[in-house]
């Protein structure tokens, strides 16, 4: 594609010489020198051409159209404001458990009338879906030619086309980045374009907070352009201005739920997991996206490069702006959703696109372009206007990435089966609407909540082992399952008496653990108690900035079959402990410089140094011996450690996949003794 821009745009590099100083994409028909390679009749050839393109992709998105299970965890809370029970999950607590508040009150209105979900959300998905590809066609788009290169680019990628319905908030953010996007490319840069595009830019963190890494180096751009001729304080207080929407949902977030962000994010935040795998698994997110639908990654490559390239100026911050998103979505390691977070890239991608003037292409250049785009699209494992058997072979990749759309358009999909359907066919569906007639009142944990939780109705509490939808969960750290873990689906252990809490409406606190009770008496002032308490604003300020977080024992909860121990129980008989560890507790504080240790494996351990449950400092070891042999190995004390002292100290073995492991005996060693 890259070649074929070059080759069929002679006149490209001085178009954007002249761009230097006016910071647009100039029109090349506004050149004095004029070659048309183009047939007469072409321009009416494309106008049919372009209206065919927009038909082909709405009855592609009708055909493909389905929701997914994550989709029905915003209908809940949908479902319980329409019925009196405010924005809540579980309506005996207030959390934020949907990402995407402007979605979510679009919904609502719609089904307040409807009181019904599956239609009204599907609909109003594909209304928004069409209203954005209008725009982009009749108002962003240069020429007829760019916008027939640009839907059938939309119409090919699996990405785009999936997450054009789903129930999530992908078609509304689509339709925001439109509209910025076209008021930047458009309209003259001074205050009052700076105020909408802070404003729509604004509307669109409401709609996906991270979607500001999108938003941000355009709006930096526009405001650094604006001040120079506006000064610096006008255009600041334009940019704050249009930030208003965005600033008083936080207000109100942290006030309602108590805190900044959903809690979702706590519970993906809160991953144990290093820097360095999620950064690989999010590699491999990419990859599954180019193996599966190749179009969409080329494409939005393919225009960063050309952008950064050509130096393009108005349109850089665009291309800077997806190519900090995807490398965010390759940082957090991805999503089980294949392409999802690829088809607001994609869409930005074929706007900067849609600037060029194509019809200088000559007319086999022109079929060519056409031609790659085709062969592309049709080199998806799926190609978007073919429907296949939801469940015709495996549906998701080695790393649990998975086709969301496979895998629930058998249940969810609205012409599957080759007819109309009103609702869904789903068993957690079914198990929800049984628990509402035999258990409305009852508590239960779940792993698939959003089905479930929609029809079990408003009274049942549902505590989600992802976190998501559970403001202790979220918080508490995963459980380590040998290296095993699939984006998004990052599975918690239930406290012991956590149930039966729940169960007394948070009365009373029946958890074992008494650190983590404390903390959960906090978090329960702040998601259960008065919303006017000043005790409870209080709190909101602690919790926030980290006070209570020595309270949660992260070994203890990302490794629960860790082995414990007393000093005295340290002898010659080796210890047996697994892949979660060992603890061994002190009766005192400890200073020891050193210590040995005989340990097993051909593995590399952790060591933690504890006082109480706070982790005072933490090393590795390598250990090099024979798998079921012992190995003597002496370990320097990390220096915090010995400065302050510990009680406890943990020995973990990571990134070894080997189920038993043995210890045998441990001798500290105090300063300058040996």
């Amino acid at each position: 594609m890259a070649n074929i821009l070059k080759q069929g745009t002679i006149i490209i590099p001085n178009i954007l010489k002249k761009s230097v100083d006016s910071g647009k994409i100039q029109c090349v028909s506004n050149l004095t020198e004029k070659r048309f390679f183009l047939p007469a009749y072409f321009p009416k050839i494309l106008s049919i051409a372009v209206l065919f393109a927009f038909l082909l992709y709405g009855l592609i998105i009708l055909q493909r159209a389905w929701l997914c299970d994550d989709s029905y965890i915003t209908f809940r809370t949908a479902d319980n404001f329409v019925n009196g029970y405010r924005l809540t999950w579980n309506t005996d607590e207030r959390v934020q458990a949907y990402t995407h508040p402007l979605w979510l009150f679009t919904i609502i209105p719609f089904y307040f009338l409807t009181r019904e979900v599956y239609l009204t959300v599907l609909l109003l998905s594909l209304v928004i879906s069409l209203a954005a590809l209008s725009i982009f066609i009749f108002k962003v788009a240069k020429t007829r030619q760019a916008a027939l290169l640009g839907v059938l680019i939309l119409a090919l990628s699996n990405a785009y086309v999936d997450y054009s319905t789903s129930g999530l908030e992908n078609p509304l953010s689509h339709l925001i980045l439109i509209l910025f996007l076209w008021m930047y490319f458009n309209r003259p840069l001074d205050v009052k374009t700076l105020l909408l595009l802070s404003f729509i830019a604004s509307l669109g963190l409401l709609n996906r907070m991270d979607l500001a890494l999108i938003y941000a180096p355009v709006l930096v751009f526009s405001f650094w352009r604006v001040s120079q001729n506006n000064g610096f304080l006008r255009s600041i207080a334009a940019l704050i201005l249009g930030q208003l929407p965005f600033i008083l949902w936080e207000l109100f977030s942290i006030f309602y739920y108590g805190f900044l962000f959903p809690n979702t994010a706590y519970s993906k935040i809160t991953t144990a997991i290093s820097a360095t795998e999620l950064f690989v698994r999010g590699l491999y997110y990419a990859l599954n996206s180019l193996q599966h639908d190749p179009l969409t990654l080329v494409v939005v490559l393919t225009v960063v490069v050309l952008t950064l390239k050509w130096r393009v100026k108005s349109a850089i911050p665009v291309a800077l702006g997806i190519l900090l998103y995807i490398l965010y979505v390759v940082k957090i390691g991805g999503d089980f959703m294949s392409g999802r977070f690829f088809a607001a890239p994609l869409l930005c991608a074929v706007v900067v696109l849609a600037q060029f003037d194509f019809d200088r292409l000559r007319l086999k250049q022109t079929l060519l372009l056409y031609v790659t785009v085709i062969l592309l699209g049709l080199a998806a494992s799926i190609p978007t206007f073919l429907l296949i058997t939801p469940y015709a072979g495996s549906y998701r990749d080695a790393r649990d990435i998975a086709d969301e759309r496979r895998a629930f358009y058998s249940s969810t999909g609205l012409l599957r089966n080759r007819r109309f359907n009103t609702g869904i066919d789903n068993h957690w569906a079914e198990e929800g609407k049984r628990m509402r007639v035999e258990n409305p009142y009852g508590v239960i944990g779940l792993t698939n909540i959003g089905f479930f939780g929609y029809y079990a109705g408003p009274h049942v509490h549902i505590i989600d082992y992802y976190g998501l939808s559970d403001p202790l969960i979220a918080r508490i750290p995963p459980k380590s399952l040998g290296g095993y873990w699939r984006a998004g689906h990052l599975e918690r252990i239930i406290p012991q008496g956590y149930v039966f809490t729940v169960e007394s409406g948070g009365e009373k606190n029946w958890i074992a653990d008494e650190h983590l009770a404390e903390y959960y008496d906090k978090l329960a002032y702040i998601t259960r108690g008065d919303l006017f308490d000043p005790q409870r604003f209080i709190e909101i300020w602690k919790m926030n900035t980290g006070q209570y977080d020595h309270l949660i024992d992260f070994y203890l909860y990302r490794y629960p079959r860790i082995v414990e121990t007393e000093e005295q129980e340290l002898g010659e008989k080796p210890i047996q402990f697994t892949e979660h560890g060992i603890r061994v507790h002190f009766a005192d504080l400890i200073h020891p410089s050193h210590f040995e240790v005989r340990l097993s494996g051909n593995a590399r351990y952790e060591i933690v140094y504890q006082r109480g449950i706070e982790v005072i400092a933490k090393d590795y070891l390598n250990v090099l011996g024979e798998r079921t042999a012992l190995t003597a190995c002496q370990v320097t004390v990390a220096e915090k450690a010995k400065r302050s002292g510990f009680d406890r100290l943990i020995i973990v073995p990571v990134e070894q996949r080997e189920t038993e492991f043995w210890l045998q005996g441990l001798r500290f060693f105090a300063y300058g003794l040996e």
